[in-house]
């Protein structure tokens, strides 16, 4: 029979062959291709986070001021849009109606004198 290796040579050529067996390797490798794929997804989304919240910021800064009663107060006031010729044929309206109110009153009332 073949000399036998003392305990510790054996263990430490285990551990050897463990270390070094293809299965390992193939272990680390595909660790490493995850964490690659997961940092490539992490800055993924880290570069659509960072344009969502530009795209908020830019809201906040130019529509929801002008939208909310806080932001109502910053906001330009409105402007008018009545015109002079407006408000003159409003009231030459109300005029004629009541002169014609008026003079249907007064016939009405002559039949009766």
């Amino acid at each position: 029979m073949g000399q036998m290796k003392p305990l510790g040579q054996r263990i430490r050529a285990f551990l050897e062959q463990l270390l070094t067996s293809r299965h390992v390797r193939f272990l680390e490798a595909e660790i490493i291709r995850t964490r690659l794929e997961k940092d490539a997804q992490i800055r993924t989304l880290q570069e659509e986070k960072a344009a969502l919240q530009a795209k908020i910021e830019k809201l906040e800064l130019a529509i929801w001021p002008l939208s909310s009663r806080a932001g109502a107060i910053y906001a330009a006031p409105p402007r008018t849009t009545i015109q002079p010729e407006a408000i003159k044929l409003a009231a030459t309206t109300y005029a004629e109606a009541l002169r014609e109110h008026t003079e249907k009153l007064e016939q009405e009332e002559k039949p009766d004198a």
